[in-house]
Order: structure tokens, then C-alpha cells, then sequence
């Protein structure tokens, strides 16, 4: 199994006439957190706003 999950939202712009970003959120299990020096038993949630695709 991956230490990271996630998903990608997306949503169709009429004026661009294609498919875009529009935001997006990842799991980090504790395999992941210990790779990047976090020490704990614990599960972390990531949301962010895209940094591409936008008009």
C-alpha cells in the first residue's frame, strides 16, 4: 500500500473550454511522516489550492 493518498478536484470552465484544478487534499500515513523527520503515530491531513491549470 502507498504511504500518500489523495484526490484532485476538478471542475469544467465554459471559458477556457477545458478541465481545471480547482483544489485538492492528500493523507499522509505514518510511514510518510517518519521519511520527512516527524516522529509520531499518527495520520496528517494536506489540502491545498492548485498551483496550476488556473486562467
Amino acid at each position: 500500500m502507498d504511504d500518500a493518498m489523495g484526490v484532485e478536484l476538478s471542475d469544467y470552465h465554459d471559458g477556457l473550454k477545458k478541465w481545471i484544478e480547482v483544489g485538492n487534499s492528500e493523507k499522509f500515513r505514518p510511514g510518510m511522516l517518519l521519511s520527512m523527520g516527524l516522529r509520531c503515530n499518527c495520520n496528517c491531513m494536506g489540502t491545498g489550492s492548485p498551483s496550476k491549470g488556473q486562467p
